[in-house]
Parts: structure tokens; sequence; C-alpha cells
């Protein structure tokens, strides 16, 4: 599939909910900025990368589609790339872009989802927002080659993942 035609097949999708398959390829996060009257503040929201989104009849519609990484699929634990998921979806028009001017199609709002393959031991996730977003922070640096460097707005959100994990040791050890 070109570059310019990766996600153009869900274009042709009728607007309504159906069955998907894909395979997990990695974990991110997207940085939201809102100002709200006096306030603004940045919010980390936890993100999922699935690959290879395939229709009921096997047919390639997308090469990769980012969405929340929400408790439908972090109750699976952590994932490995070609994780494979059945999920349902509504396709979507959005806009992206520094100034919201490039047009582009996404699956939205999935649910229902399952876990069908993967080939290893399920090790839990925090259900936690805070503790998922630290847990996709530290996940994203190898791919974005991101350090927070101390970032006073990230680092409480990778501190609150390292205490869970703290905390599920201690667990361990009091089982043993």
């Amino acid at each position: 599939m070109r570059n310019s035609q990766k996600r153009i097949m869900i274009k042709a999708l009728p607007d309504e909910y159906a069955e998907y398959t894909a395979e997990f390829e990695r974990v991110g996060f997207k940085t939201v900025m809102s100002a709200f009257k006096k306030t603004h503040y940045t919010r980390y929201i936890p993100t999922i990368c699935l690959s290879n989104i395939r229709d009921c009849n096997g047919v390639l519609i997308a090469d990769h589609i980012w969405c929340n990484y929400t408790y439908d699929f972090s109750q699976y634990g952590e994932l490995k790339p070609g994780d494979l998921f059945s999920f349902k979806a509504k396709p979507k028009h959005y806009t992206k872009g520094e100034y919201c001017d490039v047009d582009d199609y996404k699956l939205s709002q999935p649910k229902n989802v399952k876990l069908i393959a993967a080939d290893h031991n399920i090790i839990p996730l925090p259900t936690s927002r805070e503790e998922l977003v630290g847990y996709s922070m530290i996940k994203a640096s190898h791919y974005r080659r991101w350090d927070n460097g101390g970032n006073e707005y990230v680092q409480p959100y990778i501190d609150a993942y390292y205490n869970w994990m703290d905390s599920q040791l201690a667990e361990l050890q009091l089982t043993c």
C-alpha cells in the first residue's frame, strides 16, 4: 500500500460499526493541550498502534492506525508486536497537521476488543490512567528517542508507574 493511500480504503467503508482484525505494533502517547478560560493545561493520553488492519473478509484496509490505549486493550497486559486483536469500530474522517489541513481517515471507538492470538505469558499492566501514561511514556521513549530530561510535568507519570511496579513486586514477595 503506497504511503499516500495507506488509509484511503477506510474512506469507502460504510459509516457503521464493523468487525476488524489488527496486529499490535507498539505503544505511544499523545499530548493534548487545552486552554479553558485562564486555565492552560497539558494532558497526556496513552495510545496504541495497530497494523495490518483487515475487514471481516480479510481485505487489508489500512497499514496502521493509532487509537487510545483504553482498558479494552490494556486488560490483556503487556503486549508484544504481532499479537492479534479483533474489535468493532466505526470509520471516521478527521483532519491533522499543524494547521488541520491534511485529510485522513481512522477507525474510531473500538469496542468488543478481544485478544485472539498471543504466544507469550501475560504480564499485567496498571489500571490507573496516570500509571498507564507513565508506562506508555517509557515504552515510547525507545521509538521517539525521547528523554523527558526531568520534565516536571512528565516525571510524575513515570514515577507513578515505577511506584506501581514496586507495589507489584512487594505483593509478589509477600506471596512467596
